[in-house]
């Protein structure tokens, strides 16, 4: 921390804050502050750069910044694909890379695209862009509980199951709760409307039916392994040695206790 001579410290509040005298601490170790805020406070007195946005604006700036940081490839772009790649956690594509392929045919043409719960013309930048490349597509699905403007533009729009219409867990679980639950299916799906995750599935075994081969996980083995949702929450659910049933019925299933002080038990590492 004493030696941070390229380092750039945001700060987009005031010194007031618990933070202020902290970021100063790195300023005065050869650390460049930039000051984000509209006002002229005592933190952006003492800064090297004090960009004064608007109101609202320090969020698209801050995604303008990183957007230059991928495209010059200053974060190692090559050494640490997080995001994209078989040897990715998730191994899925990246999803402004994914439009930009679809607009340009590079590095491969997209033709085709399953869309749920993303309205890409509002939540992405360039929408003139993401319009054009939805517009190359020439099959275009879209899931949703109304109309959006993304959906305006697919080939088929499917009614989507409302959260209240199926089974899950929800995403959060873990995140800050030490627990995983269940989020129980409380009434029938309205309508025509599914699970589009079941949806998902359905197309996926129709195209192995086909001959489609699918890729390989990092463990090279088949990356989906289940037919229907509740086959899938129980692969979900494997590693902590529940069912889907089992956590249906007590609705909630605790994390072991986090140990504390474990100093006090093991000593210092060495």
């Amino acid at each position: 921390m004493r030696k941070l001579q390229d380092t750039a410290v945001f700060q987009s509040v005031c010194q007031e804050c618990y933070m202020g005298d902290g970021v100063l601490v790195y300023v005065k170790n050869g650390a460049i502050l930039i000051t984000i805020d509209p006002r002229n406070i005592s933190v952006a007195k003492q800064a090297d750069v004090w960009l004064q946005v608007r109101p609202g604006a320090d969020c698209a700036l801050a995604l303008g910044m990183i957007k230059v940081m991928i495209e010059e490839k200053r974060i190692g772009y090559n050494e640490f694909p997080l995001w994209s790649g078989i040897k990715a956690p998730i191994s899925a594509c990246h999803n402004e890379l994914a439009i930009k392929a679809m607009h340009t045919g590079k590095p491969y043409p997209i033709k085709a695209l399953i869309n749920h719960g993303t309205n890409l013309l509002t939540q992405f930048p360039e929408p003139r862009t993401v319009y054009k490349a939805l517009k190359q597509l020439d099959l275009s699905i879209h899931f949703n509980y109304m109309m959006t403007p993304t959906a305006a533009l697919a080939d088929y729009v499917l009614p989507a199951a409302h959260w209240l219409e199926r089974d899950e867990i929800p995403l959060i679980a873990g995140l800050w709760q030490p627990a995983i639950e269940a989020r129980v299916q409380t009434v029938e799906p309205y309508g025509e409307s599914r699970n589009e995750q079941q949806v998902i599935l359905d197309i996926y075994w129709k195209l192995i039916e086909k001959g489609f081969k699918p890729q390989k996980s990092r463990t090279h083995a088949d990356f989906i392994q289940w037919r229907t949702i509740p086959e899938f929450l129980d692969y979900c659910l494997k590693g902590f040695g529940a069912t889907w049933e089992e956590l249906k019925e007590n609705h909630v299933l605790p994390f072991p206790a986090r140990p504390y002080r474990l100093y006090e038990q093991e000593g210092p590492p060495a």
